[in-house]
């Protein structure tokens, strides 16, 4: 038969009906979930049952005068995705049957017309009584009502001897009807390509075919967007370059869109899915600093009419979810951040109506997932962990999103219903999980495995501005971070931040590296360790809720204290006055751009009840210089390194750099600073620049790149800093995620 000439377009086998009008198939009444392709190939099955149905006939029908889409895979995901539908199996088939190399068959009886009772689990068809036309010839009638008794009787008789057949088989009253079920498809993790080099930022095209993803190469000119066939090492470039990023399919298929970085300018490009040249569609302020590059996100509407993203306002330093028309071009912000929230990272529901978000609260790892409608309006928490989330959200057919996040200790991925709920994690999909993206079949996921470690490096220095012996690891642990390293006064131990235990925690060991102590055990953030003058305390930034806070820890054992917590704002990365009397920091308060403050301690406790704004036209990160006259600080916004007296003044640009992307790769000495000195394309350089003569001396370069932390010993003997020794970021795909 042909489903698309049938009188009528209800197909039934077993306890099921497929329609093929509405192309939608139901067991027992109930809709299942199948996508358009595997659909499309039951339709081709069950329009000539029994027969042989080729591989190149099936290919035909479900991709006609497509050239990209590997076949032979996607034919296997859609046979894999409807026997799972069914409850069926490829090794005893009850209603598919594969012949090897050849194709495919439908082996089952199948009956043509009627419609199921909603709950029933047989075969046999129902019966429709006729209306009966009282005005009609009564001796008709009567024929049909012998005729239904005598069916009744024979049904009657069929059922008592069903009953007593299967008495033996019952047990304790219930029968096991659960026993002929087949059983859930296995959850299975594969590769999606083996091709070297860094895979990050997956999605999934609409059909479920392709994933798209970021690729940083070995050999640089060979960097950027990929498609990957799923199942195949069939690749695409579509884009070049690392920095493209936020990859999103067009709902139908046919482009790509992401992000690109220009200066302090992010392009929204689009590109054919095929490849072909690029098209920017809109240009908007992009924040200055690497976290938050990279993770803004990109997310089409289903229908194909807008596309959400988040936008830098430089004026008062924050993110706020926008969308952009592809139709007019016109945009309007979704939402309206609260003080000093970020919103990043937005994806549409499967519907459209909805966007999920992440909301952020600090200026890193405070993070929670928020949903609004896609028409505004004030915006539903969905998380109250106080913990980082890595990557945009991901929405399923279910109405769950799913996020990837360290609620949990390491980053794995967690799923939440629109409406709210405790998360429940994701089996076997973690440790190390990011970036999550589901396809909308809700059959398969794909993530961004990440295995790090950064280590502290030491390099030794012979007169300041010369080393004596190559840099060497002085910390390291596997598959894990050590960031942020500081010499105590006397040089004999060194702080540093770590994520050894699960969480970002105060460690202190030797100044050689050995006996490694854990200072907090808070469980959340805790980093950006800074000693007192005599050695005594470890203030540190502490992120518990919404905020960042200040506390206050003895290197001797103790429990930490908060010596600055604002309720409104953010305040971290802290460091001590040299003469032990003050403790500065960094704070957003009251919706103000950040600024330096500094906190009265005595004992390692706060000694006034507000702390005193240091600062007027911005700042980051401050140190005092070793004589304590002047405070050295960055900037959020600008680039260079400024001065200015500790109790306030007029402020003075001592250089001009490094740019705020490495406010935390600087340290001052006694007549210099050293900082690095970033190069595209190669690890940085270190330099020296000197007060006296703002002379620049090159120390060195390092190995791999290095983000957080560059610190001088006391007596300009020594250099420490955390180096990217080891990164490896792959895609995986898990199929029958459920």
């Amino acid at each position: 038969m042909r489903g698309s000439s049938s009188p009528n377009p209800i197909v039934r086998f077993g306890v099921f009906e497929v329609d093929l009008q509405q192309a939608e198939l139901r067991r027992s009444g109930l809709r299942q979930k199948l996508g358009p392709q595997p659909f499309e190939l039951l339709r081709t099955l069950l329009e000539r049952p029994g027969e042989l149905i080729t591989r190149d006939e099936l290919r035909q029908r479900l991709w006609p005068g497509n050239t990209f889409v590997d076949y032979e895979l996607g034919l296997k995901k859609c046979v894999n995705r409807v026997r799972e539908v069914l409850g069926d199996s490829a090794d005893h088939p009850r209603y598919i049957e594969t012949l090897p190399r050849r194709g495919y068959r439908f082996v089952a009886t199948i009956q043509e017309g009627g419609a199921f009772a909603a709950g029933v689990e047989s075969g046999a068809e129902k019966t429709s009584s006729p209306a009966i036309n009282r005005q009609n010839d009564w001796n008709q009638a009567d024929t049909t009502r012998k005729r239904l008794k005598k069916v009744l009787l024979a049904g009657l008789l069929a059922a008592v001897i069903a009953i007593i057949s299967t008495w033996p088989f019952r047990s304790h009253g219930r029968y096991r009807s659960e026993e002929r079920k087949a059983p859930p498809a296995e959850i299975t993790l594969l590769p999606l390509t083996s091709i070297e080099g860094e895979q990050r930022l997956p999605a999934f095209s609409p059909d479920g075919s392709r994933v798209v993803f970021m690729l940083s190469a070995r050999v640089p000119n060979e960097s950027g967007l990929y498609a990957a066939v799923v199942g195949s090492q069939s690749l695409l470039r579509l884009a070049q370059g690392e920095d493209a990023y936020s990859p999103a399919w067009s709902p139908d298929g046919r482009e790509v869109g992401f992000l690109r970085n220009r200066g302090d300018k992010f392009l929204i490009v689009t590109v054919p899915a095929l490849g072909g040249a690029e098209k920017t569609i809109y240009a908007g302020p992009r924040s200055p600093f690497i976290y938050e590059t990279g993770e803004g996100g990109l997310s089409f509407s289903p229908d194909g009419r807008l596309l959400a993203f988040s936008e830098w306002n430089a004026a008062i330093q924050r993110s706020s979810i926008k969308v952009l028309s592809l139709q007019d071009f016109s945009t309007r912000f979704l939402t309206s951040r609260p003080t000093a929230c970020h919103d990043r990272r937005p994806a549409f529901s499967i519907g459209g109506d909805r966007v999920a978000f992440v909301r952020s609260s600090g200026p890193t790892a405070v993070e929670e997932v928020f949903v609004i409608s896609a028409a505004g309006g004030e915006p539903t928490q969905l998380t109250f962990d106080h913990k980082q989330i890595f990557g945009p959200p991901g929405w399923t057919r279910s109405d769950e999103i799913i996020f990837s996040s360290s609620r949990g200790g390491l980053p794995s991925i967690w799923r939440v219903t629109a409406s709210g709920g405790v998360p429940q994690r994701v089996p076997g999909a973690g440790p190390g999980a990011w970036y999550p993206s589901v396809s909308l079949s809700g059959g398969e996921l794909a993530y961004e495995y990440v295995d790090e470690e950064e280590n502290l490096w030491r390099l030794e220095l012979s007169d300041g501005i010369h080393t004596w012996a190559p840099a060497s690891i002085l910390v390291s642990s596997s598959k894990t971070k050590n960031l942020l390293p500081q010499f105590s006064p006397d040089a004999r131990r060194i702080a540093f931040q770590s994520q050894r235990s699960g969480y970002p925690e105060v460690w202190i060991c030797n100044s050689n590296g050995s006996n490694p102590v854990q200072v907090t055990d808070l469980r959340a953030f805790a980093g950006s360790p800074g000693w007192s003058p005599d050695g005594r305390y470890i203030v540190f930034d502490y992120r518990a809720r919404e905020r960042s806070d200040i506390y206050v820890v003895e290197t001797g054992g103790g429990h930490p204290h908060p010596v600055v917590a604002m309720p409104d704002a953010d305040s971290f990365l802290p460091s001590w006055s040299r003469d032990g009397r003050w403790i500065y920091f960094t704070c957003n308060r009251g919706e103000k751009p950040y600024q330096i403050w500094k906190q009265a301690v005595k004992d390692g406790a706060a000694a006034a009840p507000m702390p005193i704004q240091v600062t007027r036209g911005g700042g980051f990160g401050a140190v005092e210089t070793v004589d304590g006259k002047l405070l050295l600080y960055t900037k959020r916004s600008s680039q260079g390194i400024w001065a200015i007296p500790p109790d306030g003044g007029s402020e003075t640009a001592i250089w001009s750099g490094p740019g705020p992307d490495n406010w935390s790769n600087w340290a001052v000495a006694k007549r210099g600073i050293y900082f690095f000195a970033p190069e595209p394309g190669r690890p940085p350089k270190i330099e020296y620049l000197q007060f006296k003569t703002k002379r620049l001396s090159q120390i060195g370069r390092l190995g791999k790149p290095s983000f957080y932390g560059l610190a001088v010993s006391p007596k300009d003997g020594s250099l420490l800093y955390s180096q990217l020794d080891r990164t490896e970021r792959q895609i995986l795909l898990m199929e029958h995620f459920r």
